[in-house]
């Protein structure tokens, strides 16, 4: 029953991110998610600063908040997100995740909320999908964490160009007992490898196909 209502607890706060997030303050502009020309990418969400304000309300140092967008203007079929984790570079459970599938080939314009809550009963992810007047949503069992691991984690800084079926790493949270190495996330998508020196590792990634 504790899980149960911790998982709900989550969902609760991603539609919240949703309704609050996604749509404060419609009536002005968000600020562009960046100068790429790319006509199909993922990308943090650009927020207004009240937005901004919001997610900062619903941060604390237990739980993280992660909003993307993501715009084609070629035709995809499907788009899948989920949370990957790695124990000294060897890939071990996939806990969560949120995708859409279609039976015609079309652009996709959509957001992508992931909230990560770490406290005494574990971590938990929970993927929330906003896509085409469809969500979809789903949260993990959380997972202990020994507590001694020191953590670098972080998103994309910026946009990030889609490719048909190739994975893009859009998160990345490394834990070790020692120095933490910073690179750029897509090197992991072809260099697993790099993992091997930490104890446990997570990665977000998105695929695209059509």
């Amino acid at each position: 029953m504790i899980k149960k209502t911790a998982a709900v607890k989550i969902l609760a706060l991603a539609a919240t991110i949703f309704l609050l997030a996604f749509t404060a303050c419609s009536g002005n502009t968000p600020p562009s998610a960046g100068t790429a020309t790319m006509n199909n990418m993922v990308a943090p969400k650009a927020l207004t600063p009240d937005q901004q304000d919001i997610v900062d309300l619903l941060t604390n140092m237990d739980r993280e908040i992660l909003l993307f967008d993501f715009k084609t203007q070629d035709a995809y079929k499907s788009v899948e997100f989920w949370a990957e984790t790695y124990k000294y570079g060897v890939l071990s459970d996939r806990p969560s995740g949120a995708n859409t599938f279609g039976d015609e080939a079309k652009p996709l314009d959509g957001q992508l909320a992931v909230v990560i809550s770490n406290d005494d009963s574990g971590l938990q992810w929970s993927f929330t999908l906003s896509h085409d007047g469809t969500r979809t949503s789903h949260t993990s069992e959380p997972a202990l964490i020994d507590k001694a691991l020191a953590c670098g984690f972080g998103p994309i800084s910026g946009p990030v160009g889609i490719e048909d079926g190739k994975e893009i790493v859009l998160y990345s949270a490394l834990y070790s007992y020692g120095n933490i190495s910073a690179r750029d996330e897509q090197e992991y998508v072809a260099q697993p490898e790099l993992l091997a020196e930490y104890p446990l590792a997570h990665l977000i990634k998105c695929r695209f196909e059509r």
